[in-house]
């Protein structure tokens, strides 16, 4: 068995990770964003290797890779639409509040 203080560590970045990056993941760029990325890919590894043999383990992993394109960011602006596009969207939108009445 392993000494309670290695568990106890491995319990913190485990928090760390799973609190912490997500956030850095979505609002930071630059080599944050993709360090975030790198250290949840690297505890879902982990994981799988400790024995869980599910599959959402490796679909995180996997989706973890668009976090190392490191030249886009969700507070980036968004581009201006054009007046078809905005006329779909306002359609849209009004077709799901339709349907969420029905």
């Amino acid at each position: 068995r392993l000494s309670l203080g290695l568990f106890q560590a491995a319990l913190a970045v485990m928090f760390l990770v799973e609190c912490v990056a997500p956030v850095i993941l979505l609002c930071a760029g630059g080599a944050a964003r993709a360090g975030a990325a790198l250290s949840i890919a690297a505890l879902m590894v982990g994981i799988q290797v400790g024995g869980n043999f599910g599959y959402f383990n490796v679909l995180t992993a996997v989706l973890c890779l668009s976090g190392l394109d490191t030249s886009a960011s969700a507070l980036d602006p968004l581009p201006p639409l054009s007046v078809s596009e905005g006329l779909l969207r306002a359609l849209l939108g009004a077709h799901f509040a339709l349907s969420c009445l029905f």
